[in-house]
């Protein structure tokens, strides 16, 4: 009801941001979602918009809707990592036309974000990836609350006397659009890639990076 409720305000010129309780409160949405707010621009040349936000909570315990969610035409799909990148990421889809999922790691939302971020106005922009941890051996791509998890994987894997490795940690941010060709310059130049995330085995969002990778730069690759 809410969503449907956003998608009529957005309609009539407001900008709703709604709070669901968490993806089961998503999947329950999902006919407003998809074929209403995603569809919007579509309809008379684009004459509609639905500038709608939907916050999610996400994290350990479950799988996730952010590949869902990118397979859908017209939605824009952000997963901050951080306190600044959440931000700025709201600040950007504030400033859009388009629907937004925003999933957030739940246990930063369960703190309200506590941690104090700079006051002016840093949008994030959208399909632009943020090299979380610099390295030269291997690229790790993650996104959302899974950033933490590697770079803690990386500190420990750097710190191992037996198999210590300069990894590079690249934070998507944006599934939707995602940052193609930030992931592949650090392809590039560290010739290996690891994707990390949090969903069901088959047909993750992982997959299209890894795919894509292997299409435009497999040349690079010493190993994925």
């Amino acid at each position: 009801l809410p969503v449907g409720q956003a998608y009529g305000l957005a309609m009539r010129g407001v900008r709703p941001v709604v709070e669901l309780d968490g993806v089961d409160g998503l999947w329950r949405a999902m006919m407003h979602v998809k074929n209403e707010l995603a569809t919007a621009r579509f309809r008379k040349a684009g004459g509609y918009a639905a500038p709608v936000i939907l916050r999610v909570p996400v994290g350990p315990g479950g799988s996730e809707g952010e590949t869902v969610m990118a397979k859908v035409p017209g939605l824009r799909v952000m997963a901050p990592s951080s306190e600044e990148d959440a931000r700025g990421l709201l600040a950007a889809a504030l400033a859009g036309g388009d629907p937004v999922m925003f999933f957030e790691p739940r246990a930063q939302f369960s703190a309200g974000w506590a941690k104090q971020v700079s006051a002016h106005d840093a949008r994030v922009e959208p399909g632009r990836a943020r090299i979380a941890r610099a390295g030269s051996d291997v690229t790790v791509v993650a996104w959302g609350w899974t950033v933490a998890v590697a770079l803690e994987a990386a500190a420990r894997g750097e710190a191992s006397e037996s198999r210590g490795a300069s990894v590079e940690v690249l934070d998507l941010r944006t599934l939707a659009p995602w940052d193609i060709e930030g992931v592949l310059a650090s392809v590039r130049r560290t010739g290996r890639l690891v994707v990390l995330e949090h969903d069901v085995q088959a047909h993750g969002f992982g997959a299209e990076v890894v795919a894509t990778v292997v299409r435009e730069a497999f040349a690079s690759l010493r190993s994925a």
